[in-house]
């Protein structure tokens, strides 16, 4: 216990400087990313640095006084979205409506929320939001990719160059492991996939690859090792 009341608040600091870099980032695109347009920090990779938010964000979530929890979630936001990770924005919204619900939603929560929201809209439709647009293209941050998700994010029907490797090397993973279902191909097979530089981007699809359909299980046994025997008191 001892430990974990410095390590929390630790976190939440590594957080925040987390948020400071991304949004540095923003500005000077490939200080630390290698993807022009989208920050990355520390993390040199724009999904571990969302992931590494989102996860920061909950472990110190509790330790962060009450009064400045909501400031303390949208600071988080605001270095997620700057990775422009799809995922990570997701995940972002759903970590928000877990703690909303599990809290309850009294009148205060709706008050901040509902305040939060028209902060948001009132800058998007203010001048500042125009001139920092044009700011971000003078020093190539919103490059076609980074519009293209955005699009995407909006509900635009254009898929960025991501999203169509992605669907490609999901097809063709799937198809490699139709054709050893039950054996797999072997440990690290997933990240040799011929004609493509990158991996599954889906851990499932990984291991299934590699070890065919009880790569299915491994990682819900994972999840499932770790929770076994746990009390409701000690996860609270």
């Amino acid at each position: 216990p001892r430990q974990q009341h410095v390590a929390r608040p630790a976190v939440g600091f590594a957080v925040l400087l987390g948020v400071a870099l991304n949004v540095y980032g923003l500005f000077n695109p490939l200080t630390f990313s290698d993807i022009p347009g989208r920050s990355s920090g520390l993390y040199t990779n724009v999904n571990q640095s969302g992931a590494g938010l989102i996860l920061g964000m909950i472990i110190a979530y509790e330790v962060v006084p009450a009064r400045l929890r909501m400031l303390f979630v949208a600071l988080t936001a605001v270095g997620i979205v700057t990775t422009f990770s799809r995922a990570a924005i997701l995940g972002w919204i759903l970590v928000v409506l877990y703690f909303a619900l599990r809290s309850g939603l009294g009148i205060m929560q709706v008050r901040r929320i509902v305040l939060l929201c028209a902060v948001v809209l009132g800058f998007l439709v203010s001048p500042y939001w125009d001139n920092l647009h044009d700011t971000l293209e003078e020093r190539g941050t919103l490059t076609l990719d980074v519009l293209q998700r955005l699009n995407l994010i909006s509900g635009g029907g254009t898929a960025d160059t991501s999203t169509q490797e992605r669907t490609q090397v999901a097809a063709y993973a799937w198809r490699l492991f139709g054709d050893q279902p039950l054996t797999g191909h072997g440990t690290g097979q997933h990240r040799q996939l011929e004609g493509f530089d990158v991996s599954t981007h889906n851990v499932y699809l990984a291991m299934m690859v590699d070890h065919g359909i009880l790569g299915l299980f491994i990682l819900p046994a994972l999840v499932l090792a770790t929770m076994w025997g746990l009390r409701r008191a000690q996860i609270d």
